[in-house]
């Protein structure tokens, strides 16, 4: 594991509401490229009160490129 995904890591089990399934999930999104890590990183950074739920919008819109339906 490189140190932006081992970083990421921390990072996702220090979220308020945070749980295994969602750090899993989490790490499945970004895979093993540093530069998804990197933008899932500076999400967090920049707004270090979401939750999972707003984390997981990001990871889905920003990452995976899915739009939501409305």
């Amino acid at each position: 594991m490189n140190r932006t995904i081992s970083k990421l890591k921390k990072v996702l089990e220090k979220v308020s509401d945070s749980y295994p399934d969602f750090v899993t999930g989490s790490l499945r999104v970004v895979g093993n490229h540093p530069e998804k890590a990197e933008k899932l990183l500076a999400f967090i950074e920049k707004y270090p009160n979401a939750g999972t739920s707003e984390i997981t919008r990001f990871e889905t819109e920003h990452i995976l490129g899915i739009k939501p339906l409305a």
